[in-house]
């Protein structure tokens, strides 16, 4: 994968982020993005296009060098206009595209906060699973 689709497919992930999370949230979020690497919380990056370009410029290193685990946490809300993702890169050597460990193309890991998943919907129930698989956030 070139960087130019390895890009595209980072947004697209920010896109299918946002989707997983309100859907165990139970309500629409923001659409823009924040990031910030659990190895710098200090350091945000806002605005979603900025957050694209920093996930690519840490992940990606060349075609056949992209780090095969990166989760990707969903962990606030900032002003009800934002959401706050956590990155981290696991320890794991760079290799070409593939399959990750969520069984998604691609080496994103999705993740939430607690306060992300609505108690009262049934998040182990065989429906809310279907529903994810059909939107192809969760794989077998």
């Amino acid at each position: 994968m070139n960087k130019i689709e390895f890009q595209k497919f980072v947004e697209e992930t920010l896109n299918k982020l946002i989707v997983y999370a309100e859907i165990h949230f139970g309500d629409k979020l923001p659409s823009e993005v924040c990031l910030r690497w659990s190895i710098d919380k200090g350091n945000v990056i806002e605005g979603t296009d900025k957050v694209i370009d920093e996930i690519v410029e840490r992940v990606y290193l060349a075609e056949d060098q992209i780090y095969p685990c990166v989760d990707l946490v969903v962990i606030d809300k900032i002003n009800n206009q934002k959401i706050l993702i956590e990155g981290s890169i696991a320890g794991y050597p760079p290799t070409y595209f593939q399959t990750g460990w969520s069984n998604r193309p691609g080496p994103f890991i999705y993740g939430l906060n607690s306060k992300f998943i609505n108690p009262q919907i049934d998040t182990n129930s065989a429906a809310f699973k279907n529903k994810l698989k059909e939107l192809k956030l969760l794989f077998d």
